[in-house]
């Protein structure tokens, strides 16, 4: 198997969804793990951000989720 049956085609809405289904993963495992970790609420874990680096990690959870969109 030459791993084109896992290709995911170039269609920006397959794209997308691949990228907004890893943004999702991602984060119930951030929420889930580094809140149980750290035992903190979520309201806590955001009001604990510094503003520009929370902007930042806003910026870059958006360009984690249309990567794929971007990779060819």
């Amino acid at each position: 198997m030459d791993g084109s049956a896992l290709a995911v085609p170039f269609v920006p809405f397959a794209r997308l969804g691949m990228g907004g289904i890893a943004l999702v993963l991602m984060l119930v495992a951030e929420f889930g793990l580094v809140l149980w970790l750290r035992g903190m609420s979520i309201r806590g874990y955001f009001g604990s951000r510094d503003p520009v680096a929370g902007t930042v990690y806003y910026v870059m959870l958006g360009v984690f989720a249309v990567k794929p969109l971007l990779v060819r």
